[in-house]
Formats: structure tokens, C-alpha cells, sequence
């Protein structure tokens, strides 16, 4: 009566000894799939705090000023935007002098034609 009582109690152990080995194995492999996803979280998480920031400045008002002025052409009231071409490679003076009048401010630009003109063709 012994010997079956010894190995009815070895198959258990073997029973238990095999489930606990399954689940420490699926722990495990549930621990890796685990920091994965915390990686994966991280790194949304950078993208979210990036774009935050993104939309922060997007909302901002100097941006909205600067498309404005790059996208529309808009400018503030009395504020005189220059239009000058690329004075770079070119032997041109350029005076400090003030313009003489503010005529010349508020006057309409020229047209692009006129000015692609004066770009190449003048000096």
C-alpha cells in the first residue's frame, strides 16, 4: 500500500511541477511582451508631448502673424515690409539715408514683371 501512495504522490508533484514551470514560462514571455508595449508607450508618449508643443506654437500668435505675413501677405497696420532682391554677388551700394518722403512707403510695389526687370537687366 505504500508503493502506490508514493507514486500516486510523485505524479502529483510532477503534475504541479509541470503546471508551475508552464506558468513561469508564460509570465516570463507575458513580462517581455509587457516591456514591449512600455517601450512602445514611451515612445507615443514623446510623439504626443512633441506635437503638443507643435500645436502650442501653431496657436501661438507669432506664428499666426508669420503666416500672415509668409502665406497672405498681410502685414500690421503702418507696418512697411521690404521687398528687396538678393543683393548678394552684386557690387551695389546700398545707402544708409532715411527715403526722403514716406510716399514711397504707402505707394503700390511694383509689379513682378518690373521688378524681375530691375533685378537682371538694371546696374
Amino acid at each position: 500500500m505504500k508503493r502506490p501512495a508514493i507514486l500516486l504522490l510523485i505524479i502529483l508533484a510532477l503534475f504541479f511541477l509541470t503546471a508551475l514551470v508552464r506558468s513561469y514560462i508564460l509570465i516570463r514571455a507575458r513580462g517581455g511582451e509587457l516591456d514591449r508595449l512600455r517601450g512602445q508607450v514611451d515612445l507615443l508618449q514623446g510623439k504626443v508631448d512633441e506635437r503638443e508643443g507643435a500645436l502650442s506654437y501653431y496657436k501661438s500668435p507669432e506664428f499666426i502673424y508669420k503666416e500672415a505675413l509668409e502665406q497672405l501677405g498681410w502685414t500690421r497696420r503702418g507696418e512697411v515690409i521690404p521687398d528687396l532682391p538678393d543683393w548678394k554677388g552684386k557690387d551695389i551700394e546700398i545707402e544708409d539715408k532715411p527715403a526722403g518722403s514716406s510716399i514711397a512707403a504707402v505707394a503700390e510695389p511694383l509689379p513682378y514683371w518690373k521688378r524681375w526687370r530691375n533685378l537682371f537687366f538694371e546696374n
